[in-house]
């Protein structure tokens, strides 16, 4: 018994011991532990201030070309006559590619566009003469044409034998010549008026003389009355001279409005003439827009469909588009309102496309070059996005962006420290719990 209780005493004191030894913590160990936690957190603030990161606002974003592929329609139905072209072909602006079926022939409508032309320049250079050496009766193939060229024919033929044949220039000359010879007549009849009213002033001096001496009856009636005659005579060749200038003077007049005329009908032939090459160069482009494919801009051929002769296409049916050379794209942004006002114009972005994994290929940096001050009907904010003209990634790697391709957008509106971050975030929490304290 007094063993067991031994036992029991030795026990406790054992324990006691340990339990004393335990419970004592060393000195050192303390020491050291708030000096590593006081050094982390001197350390993550460090870090936190100087770790910077991008404030960003993030949209959806378009890629626009800024010469995007021209597609050509078909304008009616019709089979293909000729096609010049294949895929990845390069055509100039204004090439001609194909043409439709046509009644016309299609060298003799170029050969005669390409005289319309000429044509017109020589119109525009008031170069009247030369348009009698265009052999426009050669034409008799043209198709849908020939209503229109018939209506020119008619205005042309009449200038080309007013001009040919000389019969304005022998009009002119002769009504010239005659307006010359009256000059000539009208002015004899002044010298002759001349002669003719002085000699009347002398016999009219005579004549007051005699009255004179008549009143005075010096001389007789008879005498008196002779006198007289002979100045009534001298009178009479005046009158008639006046007749004949009276005369003269119409026919002047009629030759001057014949000459008049002469230039109106030559005016006349002119202005038809000039409205005919307009009528006619304009039916030309109307019967190219419906039967002939020309390339509106230079590029490369990107083909819908296979080409081929006597395939048939119906109207608004693709033909084929032009891919024009030297892409540049820019982008397209609808921003909401929040966060809009952190936006400013000349602040980068990084695109990410949908089509190029940026994992693998990288991002593309641009540059807000547009920024819209109002807000359209869905309360968004139009913006644009200016990008490289190589549309090389931050990788390194140039990618080939086809239009209307869509990625995710980040604009950097600033840069801010990590620190910041985090003061702002805990001032967010005790201003939420304050308002709901105040709330309570």
């Amino acid at each position: 018994m007094e063993t067991e209780i031994q036992k029991i005493e030795l026990l406790n004191a054992q324990s006691e011991e340990i339990q004393e030894v335990v419970g004592k913590q060393p000195p050192t160990i303390i020491r050291w532990g708030m000096a590593s936690i006081f050094g982390i957190v001197l350390l993550s603030l460090v870090l936190a201030y100087k770790i910077e990161y991008n404030e960003t606002v993030v949209s959806e974003v378009k890629l626009i070309s800024k010469n995007p592929p021209v597609k050509i329609l078909a304008i009616s139905d019709g089979r293909i006559k000729n096609i010049l072209i294949s895929e990845g072909s390069k055509v100039e602006q204004g090439q001609v590619f194909g043409y439709l079926e046509t009644t016309a022939s299609v060298h003799e409508v170029y050969r005669m566009k390409e005289i319309l032309e000429f044509a017109y320049k020589n119109i525009q250079n008031d170069n009247w003469k030369k348009i009698t050496d265009y052999p426009f009766i050669d034409f008799s193939n043209l198709g849908e044409l020939q209503p229109a060229f018939q209506t020119f024919i008619s205005a042309y033929l009449p200038l080309k034998f007013f001009l040919r044949d000389h019969i304005y220039d022998k009009k002119l000359a002769n009504i010239q010549t005659q307006l010359l010879t009256l000059d000539k007549t009208k002015l004899y009849l002044d010298t002759q008026r001349a002669i003719y009213q002085k000699d009347y002033n002398i016999s009219q001096q005579d004549f007051s003389a005699k009255s004179f001496l008549f009143n005075e009856k010096v001389i007789s009636l008879l005498e008196f009355q002779q006198e007289k005659s002979k100045l009534l005579l001298k009178e009479s060749p005046i009158i008639n001279n006046s007749n004949a200038k009276i005369t003269l003077d119409r026919d002047i007049s009629t030759k001057r409005y014949e000459l008049t005329e002469l230039d109106q009908q030559m005016n006349n032939y002119k202005l038809n003439y000039h409205i005919a090459v307009n009528s006619l160069i304009e039916a030309i482009k109307q019967w190219e827009k419906q039967y002939v494919f020309k390339a509106p801009v230079a590029g490369t051929i990107d083909m819908p469909t296979l080409l081929f002769k006597n395939k048939y296409l119906k109207a608004g049916e693709e033909i084929v588009s032009i891919h024009q050379d030297g892409k540049q794209f820019y982008g397209e942004a609808l921003l909401s309102q929040q966060n809009f006002g952190k936006v400013k114009l000349n602040q980068n972005t990084i695109i990410k496309v949908d089509g190029y994994p940026f994992q693998e290929f990288g991002k593309l940096i641009g540059e807000i070059s547009f920024l819209a001050q109002n807000a359209n009907e869905a309360n968004k904010y139009y913006v644009a996005i200016s990008l490289p003209n190589t549309l090389e990634t931050d990788k390194k790697i140039v990618i080939n962006i086809q239009n209307g391709m869509t990625g995710t957008m980040e604009i950097i509106t600033k840069k801010t420290r990590l620190l910041n971050r985090i003061i702002y975030s805990l001032t967010d929490l005790i201003d939420a719990a304050t308002h709901k304290k105040v709330k309570k």
